[in-house]
């Protein structure tokens, strides 16, 4: 072979394009990396959740609850009293309840019934979570459980404000309403949910319903479920094609 024709041979090598991928599938794993990272992060939160409720359960927390409630004294005296005082309906249970209806109704019309259904499922899921943390199960009234279905206070069960319910209601609310119609500006999502859990946490540490291991145990329960919730939504949407495809048959 001359000269003339291995540079030509070299030349046609170095010029060859490589070929292109299929099309979507760079995408694809772009969302399974995303899917897999946000599992990974709501993973981590939730241990964490976990580490701080043994730590403070078993070492206890006065430090914390005390620094926390000078902090929200401050933040929430003066001018910024009546702001923070608002915070304290949105997170009772049944504004909480109609604040989840808005939003599945909302996720149902921006991604499918399923992920509707989930926002009802995670927080029931993040309830029965709070329960458990909360409630004397060895006084229950198994004897007069009927009773107390019926008329469920003055039973004497809570021995623990630990997590804080308004803090978490409101920060898995917040949360999967951010990683549902915020997931292109990341950096709003996480200033935005920080802001309301913040909002309400400072209210029930000022007002005395909860001290400060209470709304941050609520908040890193509230923040694991949500990123939880974030790393399924392919699977709600797989669920939906599959649902789909059935009907039609």
């Amino acid at each position: 072979m001359t000269k003339t024709s291995e540079a030509a041979s070299s030349g046609r090598a170095e010029t060859t394009p490589s070929c292109p991928a299929p099309a979507g599938i760079g995408e694809k794993r772009k969302n399974r990396r995303g899917t897999g990272q946000r599992l990974m992060f709501g993973g981590l939160v939730l241990l964490l959740f976990v580490a701080f409720t043994v730590l403070t359960k078993g070492m206890g927390s006065d430090r914390l609850d005390r620094r926390s409630h000078e902090f929200a004294d401050q933040i929430a005296g003066g001018v910024l009293h009546s702001f923070f005082g608002a915070a304290e309906p949105f997170g009772s249970p049944g504004v909480s309840l109609l604040l989840a209806l808005a939003l599945a109704t909302a996720v149902v019309w921006r991604r499918n019934v399923v992920a509707g259904v989930a926002v009802f499922a995670a927080l029931g899921l993040m309830t029965a979570i709070e329960g458990l943390l909360r409630i004397r199960l060895d006084a229950l009234p198994w004897e007069h459980l009927v009773a107390f279905l019926e008329h469920p206070r003055g039973w004497h069960l809570i021995h623990s404000g630990y997590p804080s319910g308004h803090t978490a209601r409101l920060g898995l609310i917040t949360g999967i309403a951010a990683v549902t119609f915020l997931r292109g500006r990341p950096t709003f999502a996480i200033f935005f949910v920080l802001g309301v859990t913040l909002w309400i946490a400072v209210q029930r540490v000022e007002s005395g319903s909860h001290t400060g291991a209470d709304v941050i145990g609520g908040a890193l329960l509230a923040w694991g479920l949500a990123l939880v919730y974030a790393a399924a939504v392919p699977w709600f949407e797989a669920c939906e094609d599959a649902l789909r495809r059935r009907a039609r048959r």
